[in-house]
């Protein structure tokens, strides 16, 4: 059965560490945390269950972005595909092509209760009106800076 858990996030990063912290902080805001570190068991859980918001590192290890991972949810959910939040210590470095496929895009050097906030709103906001992906915030474009070996 393919249920919608109103309170639920979705966290996927291979630090452990990240996880384990963005969890609890998560959870004492009421949430209930789904953590993974790989992208496979993930994919699986979503068939069982959709959460609210999908939490998602950049960097996964084994062949994986974020972006291969989102785009996977998005073609496995289709327009049951809750928000994609990206959250990396490598945003600058994305290119916008792998951002596309997240609704929000957040840094790990904000403070983390900033992107608890964050995570929270995107969640209320699923879980007033679900929408599409296209209709949660979008995703400025960003001027690339050309470097001197750009020419």
């Amino acid at each position: 059965m393919n249920d919608t858990h109103l309170d639920s996030v979705l966290l996927l990063d291979d630090d452990e560490l990240w996880l384990r912290s963005l969890g609890r902080l998560l959870r004492t805001r009421g949430l209930v945390v789904r953590p993974f570190t790989s992208p496979e068991p993930a994919l699986e859980a979503l068939g069982a269950s959709v959460p609210k918001v999908c939490v998602i590192d950049f960097v996964l290890g084994r062949g994986w972005t974020g972006a291969s991972f989102a785009r996977r949810v998005r073609e496995q959910l289709g327009t049951r595909t809750p928000p994609l939040v990206l959250v990396s210590a490598t945003l600058a470095e994305i290119e916008d092509v792998d951002l596309l496929p997240f609704d929000l895009c957040l840094g790990k050097h904000l403070d983390t209760g900033k992107i608890v906030d964050e995570v929270l709103a995107t969640a209320a906001e699923a879980r007033r009106a679900p929408r599409s992906h296209h209709q949660l915030r979008p995703i400025p474009r960003r001027e690339r800076k050309s470097t001197p070996d750009q020419g």
